[in-house]
């Protein structure tokens, strides 16, 4: 079982999207993870019939992943910090991060509670809205303790910066799980214009993608 425990918006789709590029399912997000983990699971559905899965809170729990998925590696996406941030600065000023406002309002409906975004960026940050400082220093210490848990298994942990060409790429992805370089372009996705469409959806609409 592979793990991709980068924070959000560090190419956690390109990622995925390599995966599948090799032939291997992979799972971008898995919803139905956070419920399940209050729930006091410590193995998930999700993960059943897929390689790869990351995001949702998987880059939160990576610990306790590695207790209960023995065996597994795993994958720190990462970027430069400041570009980092505005990124982040920019999911939540667009409503992606549902749809809470920078002034400290939050929209709390169905919906919402039903994909459980607003616990999963509390598990994430301690709170619901955008804070630079806040943002930031959580941040540097996800990136910080994953090194340092890590620090005696190289060989169950590949970094790789999304803005370096010489890290980000399917010769380094690909000897690290031990596949073929495949004769494709790696990816680089960009899902800021879906996302925002999907979170401009009305309510009629977006119950369609809500897990039952």
């Amino acid at each position: 079982m592979y793990f991709g425990i980068g924070w959000h918006k560090t190419g956690t789709t390109s990622l995925t999207e390599a995966f599948k590029l090799l032939g291997m399912k992979a799972r971008h997000h898995p919803f139905s993870m956070y419920r399940e983990y209050k729930a006091g699971a410590t193995r998930f559905d999700a993960f059943e019939d897929n390689a790869f899965v990351c995001d949702a809170i998987v880059h939160v729990i990576y610990r306790e992943l590695d207790r209960h998925y023995p065996g597994s590696k795993f994958i720190m996406t990462t970027r430069p910090l400041e570009n980092w941030l505005e990124s982040v600065k920019t999911h939540f000023q667009k409503g992606n991060a549902a749809r809470d406002d920078l002034q400290g309002g939050t929209l709390w409906d169905h919906n919402n509670e039903a994909r459980h975004v607003h616990g999963i960026h509390e598990m994430m940050y301690g709170r619901r809205t955008f804070n630079a400082a806040a943002m930031r220093d959580r941040y540097l210490q996800h990136e910080a303790g994953i090194l340092a848990y890590f620090k005696d298994r190289a060989d169950d942990l590949l970094v790789m910066d999304i803005e370096n060409k010489e890290s980000f790429n399917w010769e380094s992805l690909c000897d690290f799980i031990g596949m073929p370089v495949p004769d494709a372009d790696f990816p680089h996705l960009r899902k800021s214009e879906e996302a925002t469409r999907y979170f401009s959806l009305g309510k009629t609409e977006i119950s369609a993608f809500i897990p039952r």
